[in-house]
This record gives C-alpha cells, structure tokens and sequence, in this order.
C-alpha cells in the first residue's frame, strides 16, 4: 500500500505532536483511513501489535481499547481520534 515502509515500526513514548489517532490502524477501515491521511497531519496510530504496522511518518503507539491504562498515553495530544 501507498505510504508502507519495509522497516521496523517507529515505537515512541506517544509524546509527539498527533493530533489525529487511528484506532485499529492494521484492520480494514482502520488501514484505509490511515492510507487516506498520511501526509495531511501528523498521525499516530493505534495498534495491539506493533510488529503488524509499517508506515512511514507514522507514530506507532501499542494499546488496547479495553486497557484504560494502555489508553491514556496514546490519546496524550489527540484532538481527533477515528
């Protein structure tokens, strides 16, 4: 897919400037919506494995949807959250 890197994934501490999260970013909706944005602000994307995602200009960030805790880094700086 347009924008894929064949790199390891880019694993932060979710402290960069996201304003945009994609939740399930390796999933159907999630990957399209992630393909559709890329390039237009600065994305983080939320994913359970990390080791499934390679996307260029990408913040990776591993949570869980049902681990409040996991949840908390990675909508630091979110504005918006798909």
């Amino acid at each position: 897919m347009e924008g894929r890197s064949s790199g390891p994934p880019a694993m932060t501490d979710a402290t960069s400037p996201s304003k945009l999260l994609i939740t399930g970013a390796t999933g159907f909706v999630g990957e399209a919506l992630l393909d559709h944005l890329s390039g237009e602000e600065p994305l983080r994307a939320l994913v359970r494995d990390a080791g499934r995602l390679e996307a260029d200009g990408v913040e990776i960030v591993e949570a869980d949807l049902t681990d409040r805790e996991s949840l908390e880094p990675a909508l630091r700086g979110i504005e918006v959250a798909y």
